[in-house]
């Protein structure tokens, strides 16, 4: 397990993915317990990406592995206040709850929450998510942001990439993904810009670990 030294240790690339796994896996909880893994970082920074792989790292130890997404628990865009926070973008009392429940071995129904319409669809997910024992991974633009979650998590990750990396891959989202024009695209990345990015950079530093995802 990492140790929390005042200063975050950096990796990256493949090799990275197996010395976070190596970490996690140290002092692994044993039959009834669940440990929590915090990966965090800005938008489009490959926060996804890092928990698939890494879950796939620990399955294969034999452990077993529950990927949360906390983009689950996004305010519908027709609920959201004109210039709302990061936060506010959350129902983090929501996130924390469901967080509790899942250390706790109960099951979580999160909502559903579609990113191309920027809209919740259901209230409820038919399915249940679980955790008998093993390491619940919660990844989200939010997750270093919730001091409960970091007062429950043994790893803190954050996610890094270039910024000329992250607007591209922003680009294509809310162009592609999500249809906004150019112009519209371009507003709403200055306006995270200057709030969102801003602050979730600051959750760097609650990070046991940083790792550097490789551009594309």
């Amino acid at each position: 397990m990492f140790l929390t030294t005042g200063h975050s240790s950096t990796v990256s690339g493949p090799g990275g993915v197996e010395l976070l796994a190596a970490g996690v896996l140290d002092g692994a909880p044993g039959a009834g317990e669940r440990h929590l893994v915090l990966i965090g970082g800005c938008s489009q920074s490959g926060k996804s990406w890092l928990a698939e792989r890494l879950a796939e790292r620990i399955r294969a130890a034999g452990p077993t592995c529950l990927v949360v997404g906390l983009d689950a628990w996004v305010v519908s865009l027709e609920n959201r206040k004109l210039g709302s926070t990061v936060l506010e973008r959350y129902e983090c009392p929501a996130i924390v709850a469901a967080v509790r429940r899942l250390l706790s071995g109960w099951p979580v129904h999160p909502p559903v929450y579609d990113p191309a319409s920027r809209r919740r669809v259901r209230e409820r997910a038919d399915e249940a998510l679980v955790i008998d024992s093993g390491i619940l991974v919660g990844e989200g633009v939010i997750a270093l942001t919730l001091p409960e979650l970091r007062r429950w998590s043994q790893v803190r990750v954050f996610v890094a990439v270039p910024d000329e990396v992250r607007h591209a891959r922003l680009r294509r989202l809310y162009r592609e993904v999500k249809g906004l024009d150019e112009r519209a695209t371009d507003e709403i990345i200055e306006a995270r810009e200057a709030e969102e990015v801003a602050m979730i950079a600051r959750t760097r530093a609650f990070a046991d670990v940083v790792y550097w995802g490789v551009p594309e």
